[in-house]
C-alpha cells in the first residue's frame, strides 16, 4: 500500500475473465479508510477507466446497501490488565458486553481490528457479548456484477493492461500493509 498520501500502482492479470475482486488495507490500530483513501480502475493507460478515484468511504457505503452489518459473539475471560480480543468487523466497530461473574465492563474500546476490554477495579471475570460493525478483516469487496451470473463477469481478456492505483491517507505509515485478492472465472 501506499505511504502518507502517495498513490500505488498494481498490475492486475487480464487472462480470465473477474469474477470478485477484493481491496484489503490492513493497519492494527486504523480502518481501512487510512490505508486506502481512493481507488482508481484504469485499462489501458486511462483509455477507459470503470472507477475513478472512487473515494473507499462512498464504496463502503454502497456495499453496506448489498452486505448485512456483521455481528461476531465475542467471549472473553478478562483479569485485572484487560484483555484484547481480535474481531472480523473493523469498520465502525462497536461493542456490547455483559458480565457472567463477578466484575463489570469498565471500559471497552474498538481500535482497528482490536476489542480492548477493561473491567472495574472490583473483579475480574468472565465477559459476553457482541461487537458489531463492516468491512471483515479490513477487506472490501469490488462488486463487478451477479456473482451468480458467469455470463456477469467483468471480461478483462480483451484488455491490454489493467492497473490498480490505490491512495492513502495523510497519517497512512509504512507499517500498515495492503492486498488485491481476485476471484477469476475460468469457462471450460
Amino acid at each position: 500500500p501506499p505511504t502518507a498520501s502517495q498513490r500505488e500502482y498494481t498490475d492486475l492479470p487480464t487472462d480470465y475473465p473477474y469474477r470478485q475482486m477484493f481491496i484489503q488495507g490492513y493497519a492494527s490500530t486504523k480502518e481501512i479508510r487510512t490505508v486506502v483513501d481512493k481507488f482508481k480502475l484504469s485499462e489501458d493507460q486511462d483509455k477507459r477507466i470503470p472507477i475513478n478515484d472512487l473515494a473507499m468511504y462512498d464504496w463502503i457505503g454502497i456495499v453496506h446497501q448489498k452486505w448485512p452489518e456483521i455481528k461476531e459473539r465475542v467471549e472473553a475471560y478478562v483479569g485485572g490488565e484487560g484483555v484484547i480480543i481480535y474481531v472480523a468487523p473493523t469498520y465502525t466497530m462497536k461493542a456490547v458486553l455483559m458480565q457472567t461473574s463477578t466484575g463489570s465492563v469498565f471500559d471497552s474500546e474498538t481500535e482497528g481490528d482490536k476489542l480492548k476490554i477493561e473491567t472495574s477495579a472490583v473483579g475480574t471475570g468472565g465477559q459476553i457479548g457482541y461487537a458489531f460493525g463492516w468491512v471483515y478483516h479490513h477487506t472490501v469487496p469490488v462488486l463487478l456484477g451477479n456473482m451468480m451470473d458467469p455470463a456477469d463477469a467483468y471480461d478483462v481478456t480483451r484488455i491490454g493492461k489493467l492497473e490498480l492505483q490505490t491512495v492513502a491517507k495523510s497519517d497512512a505509515e509504512v507499517a500498515h500493509t495492503g492486498a488485491v485478492t481476485l476471484e477469476q472465472y475460468r469457462p471450460y
